[in-house]
């Protein structure tokens, strides 16, 4: 027989799942701000991507999760002699470890 009709969730024993979630609107950043451990973020100018940033700490005090929320940057490797716009401004948003992830 089942008592209370519950039965409580058994989640992996020994692994951590990283929450990944990105988006722009109000609604992904709510429910990043309120779950996620690593936010995604689009490809932009570094003044979008500070912007987007702030954004996404501000949902996150919210729940009292500013500090513990992750940024993932998208890296573009371009093919060695390749002529054009340089991409590798917006690592200077992120701060330190990035640039050294990238070193």
């Amino acid at each position: 027989s089942v008592r209370g009709g519950y039965v409580p969730r058994k989640g992996p024993h020994g692994a951590d799942v990283a929450m990944r979630l990105g988006g722009e609107s109000g609604t992904a950043l709510k429910a990043a701000g309120r779950h996620a451990d690593i936010f995604e973020l689009a490809a932009g100018s570094p003044d979008e991507v500070r912007h987007l940033i702030q954004r996404v700490r501000s949902a996150a005090a919210e729940h009292g999760r500013a500090g513990r929320l992750r940024f993932a940057l998208p890296v573009r490797i371009r093919p060695e002699g390749w002529v054009g716009a340089a991409d590798h401004q917006a690592v200077d948003v992120a701060g330190p470890p990035a640039r050294l992830a990238l070193a």
